[in-house]
């Protein structure tokens, strides 16, 4: 046998191997939009109880949050950060899940929401809401937020909205 047949047999032994490696399971996809709704509850908690700590452990080491008229925020570090600067202005933010589609790969999954928010003025109490994606990650059994963009559902100031393509589903396709 020659030293490059011998090489051969080894490059083909070792993608088999490589190739039989045993794969992680893909994701029940039940299973995994409950976990994410549960996660989505712990969050809506931790906004209630001013825990950015927790809320930063949902997000992925490099996960970016998309406010609107921001730039990115990236890193648990910097997301958690954003959220403690609610705490002073009292704010209360609450995150309704409508819907969470979970890739076939089971390695990611998008939910899609809405959010409102208050916060109370000296004069008058500020009132917002709109839409919500999060792109999930799956980390072994964890999912972590890797993205997290919103934008309100009022236009900016002294502009009107074109509604010429408004729907009212509250279910995603």
């Amino acid at each position: 046998m020659t030293l490059r047949a011998l090489g051969l047999i080894l490059s083909i032994v070792s993608l088999s191997a490589f190739a039989c490696e045993k794969q992680p399971p893909a994701a029940d996809p039940d299973v995994a939009e409950q976990k994410i709704r549960d996660m989505v509850k712990q969050w809506n908690a931790s906004l209630v109880a001013h825990d950015d700590s927790s809320i930063a452990e949902l997000y992925a080491p490099d996960a970016r949050l998309l406010p609107p008229y921001e730039g990115q925020v990236i890193g648990p570090t910097a997301i958690r950060e954003y959220f403690a600067a609610l705490w002073p202005l009292k704010a209360n933010l609450v995150f309704t899940t409508i819907g969470i589609k979970v890739a076939e790969s089971g390695e990611l999954a998008v939910e899609e929401g809405n959010w409102a928010i208050t916060i109370p003025g000296m004069v008058d109490t500020v009132t917002d809401g709109g839409k919500y994606l999060v792109t999930w990650v799956r980390k072994g059994d964890d999912w972590k937020v890797y993205q997290d963009i919103w934008n309100s559902s009022k236009p900016p100031q002294g502009m009107m909205p074109d509604t010429t393509h408004a729907t009212d589903s509250a279910t995603m396709p």
